[in-house]
């Protein structure tokens, strides 16, 4: 399965719904990727990648 959450609106919860599914996949014994495009890069932050390994598309 894919999903995408997206809205053009800031501070409505992208973040937390993307990395809430994502956990919730994996509590399932599924697959989980989260790809983070937003500049911000809230969810890398959140899952504390350095910043070495963060970058653009």
């Amino acid at each position: 399965m894919r999903v995408a959450i997206t809205n053009q609106k800031g501070g409505v919860g992208k973040t937390a719904v993307a990395l809430g599914l994502a956990s919730a996949a994996r509590a399932a014994g599924q697959p989980s990727l989260v790809v983070d495009l937003d500049p911000q890069g809230s969810a890398t932050w959140t899952l504390g990648v350095a910043d070495e390994h963060a970058g653009g598309v």
